[in-house]
């Protein structure tokens, strides 16, 4: 299978694969839209969807290798694949409350309402993409990008709402493929 955005995810880790490894980039804090109706007020956040990068000192197929095996020990299981071009997604992982043993809300900001945190009470529906190219001849830079919309669990008719990624699930696997990419 293709993935036809993921092409799009290494372009900004192209620029940093030169010279030593560079650190997480964290994607900057999305901007909030706030809009007022006479009654009540909305606010949204709109996440820039920025990949977040890093540089492996490995090779691309050990880089590759470690990839697939950190995508599968976090519970993704891939419905896009691509062997050839290095990249893996899934486009509906769905988790509540936790996910291997972080709350979501330390990984996603949904908004709160009255009773909490939305990412801790609300199902989330999550989209991973991740890529890996050949940053040198002993070297591999991987990108990864992360979306999700929480959902109801009490089936009330209420909105879906997007969630802004904070940035700590793409450090998680990004640390875990350099962990792993760096044993074998």
């Amino acid at each position: 299978m293709r993935i036809a955005s993921l092409p799009l995810l290494l372009i900004p880790v192209a620029a940093c694969a030169s010279g030593a490894p560079a650190a997480l980039e964290t994607p900057p804090a999305p901007p909030a839209q706030v809009t007022y109706t006479g009654t009540t007020t909305e606010v949204r956040l709109s996440g820039d969807n920025t990949p977040v990068s890093t540089v492996v000192d490995a090779p691309l197929d050990e880089t590759w290798r470690a990839a697939l095996s950190t995508f599968a020990a976090f519970g993704f299981k891939p419905d896009q694949l691509d062997p050839s071009q290095h990249q893996v997604a899934t486009q509906g992982h769905r988790a509540r409350r936790t996910l291997n043993g972080v709350r979501l809300s330390e990984l996603f900001d949904c908004g709160s309402t009255i009773t909490g945190n939305v990412a801790d009470s609300h199902m989330l529906r999550m989209s991973v993409e991740l890529g890996v190219a050949a940053a040198g001849a002993r070297s591999s830079s991987v990108a990864t990008r992360v979306n999700a919309v929480a959902y109801p669990v009490e089936g009330t008719s209420t909105e879906p709402m997007r969630c802004g990624s904070k940035g700590t699930l793409e450090k998680r696997i990004l640390e875990e493929i350099k962990a792993r990419a760096v044993k074998r």
